[in-house]
């Protein structure tokens, strides 16, 4: 009896220990994803802090006229604008270019700098962007001059959404392509409030 007791112990030990490997391993494997390559070879000129967060997402700062055709030949159909400036930028674009075929879907979420620096980003309209994301067509590109604060926050939001990783693998990527929460106050409140799992959860799943 004494012997089956421990069979049964340690079996039980090792399948707690079995998941949680596997729930750690699917984890790092997301945080090392978006550095595992560039199969479009989008250089830093093209697009700086570019990266592929996973099938449906991809992110970077502001692409110039050679990294808005690099994206269109990669398949990407919608621009989420964080900053401003794209549709202009990708008209002028295609004049200069003689390209007729950056048809993307835009979706503009002007993330102003009083919220990056004070107020943040509220709930609501975080909510409306998430359900824009959901309707758009896939896969999208995220984007704000740089690259890292505003997309930053919004590509740690997704992540949690999707399940795709916990709210500090989230915020430790954000930081790894240069989120700068120590420096834009309300940015780090922005993202701070969705440590609430409820609030996650509230977003529409993009």
């Amino acid at each position: 009896m004494a012997v089956s007791v421990q069979v049964y112990v340690r079996a039980s030990t090792l399948l707690v220990c079995l998941v949680l490997a596997s729930t750690v391993s699917s984890e790092a494997s997301y945080h090392g994803y978006p550095r595992a390559g560039n199969p479009s070879r989008i250089t830093e000129k093209d697009i700086p802090n570019f990266h592929q967060v996973d099938a449906d997402l991809f992110r970077g700062g502001h692409p110039d006229c050679n990294g808005y055709a690099k994206l269109a030949a990669l398949g990407i159909r919608t621009i989420v604008d964080l900053q401003g400036g794209a549709v202009g930028t990708i008209r002028g674009c295609e004049k200069r270019t003689g390209r007729r075929n950056l048809n993307f879907h835009i979706i503009p979420f002007e993330i102003w700098f009083g919220q990056t620096a004070v107020t943040g980003v509220s709930d609501q309209r975080l909510r409306q962007l998430f359900g824009m994301m959901r309707q758009a067509p896939k896969p999208m590109f995220v984007t704000c001059k740089l690259g890292d604060d505003r997309t930053g926050v919004i590509v740690a939001l997704y992540r949690m959404r999707r399940g795709e990783m916990s709210f500090q693998r989230a915020e430790q990527e954000a930081r790894s392509y240069h989120f700068h929460p120590d420096v834009l106050i309300g940015l780090k409140l922005t993202l701070d409030r969705y440590r609430d799992r409820r609030k996650v959860s509230a977003l529409p799943d993009p």
